[in-house]
């Protein structure tokens, strides 16, 4: 799974991320969704004030689309993979009852710089924590689910946790002695073994190793 963020002099974005749904797609494909919002969601500035957290941006009412990405077979040269790079008119009309999808209200939080044992050959590191919180209620609180990435310079993406908010037999939400909502780790994956990349073949930059990706799709409409 991915995501892809951009960035203009001022803001960081999010963009686009992979989307798979159990059930409704084919083994092994996927496609991508992405903001409506203009094809973006503002996070943070460039330049953002360090904290625990440092900066807060509120997205009210996140809407986006879904769209067929590529998959299943990544030999894209070979002709093989959907790869339309439409919006998945089924998957809207099945999930979102023809209408826009959306995340319901949310928020981004950036917090650090702070240490962090990310295990493996990195350890413990600085790194800094994007939070994005969404299916908020009007307040933006108590979400429905919660993420949370830790980026360390130098490696990107060293850890990822998803909370998902509980709820009581009774459908009320769970809280603790001091009223809080409770929240319990869904998933959670770390990115904390180095392996060295594939030489880059172009004359430019002979000495160069880095990964290499390939999205096939416009910047969607």
């Amino acid at each position: 799974l991915w995501d892809v963020y951009w960035y203009d002099s001022s803001i960081v974005y999010s963009w686009i991320t992979s989307f798979t749904a159990a059930g409704y797609q084919a083994p092994g494909d996927y496609g991508y969704s992405a903001p409506l919002d203009h094809g973006q969601w503002p996070m943070f500035p460039v330049c953002a004030p360090a904290g625990l957290p440092g900066y807060t941006s509120l997205l009210p009412n996140g809407t986006y689309n879904v769209y067929d990405g590529p998959g299943p077979n990544p030999d894209f040269s070979a002709g093989n993979g959907r790869r339309s790079c439409a919006v998945d008119a089924a998957f809207v009309t099945a999930f979102g009852n023809g209408s826009n999808l959306t995340i319901g209200n949310g928020f981004y939080q950036l917090w650090g710089p702070f240490k962090a044992d990310v295990g493996g050959p990195l350890g413990s590191l600085a790194v800094v924590e994007v939070t994005h919180a969404y299916g908020c209620d009007s307040s933006f609180a108590n979400c429905q689910d919660y993420e949370e990435a830790y980026y360390a310079k130098r490696y990107g993406l060293v850890q990822w946790h998803l909370f998902k908010l509980q709820y009581e037999p009774s459908g009320k939400i769970s809280t603790n002695a001091a009223g809080s909502p409770v929240y319990k780790l869904a998933e959670s994956s770390r990115f904390n073994v180095l392996n060295a990349f594939p030489q880059l073949t172009s004359p430019a930059s002979p000495q160069t190793f880095a990964a290499i990706p390939f999205f096939p799709c416009a910047w969607p409409q």
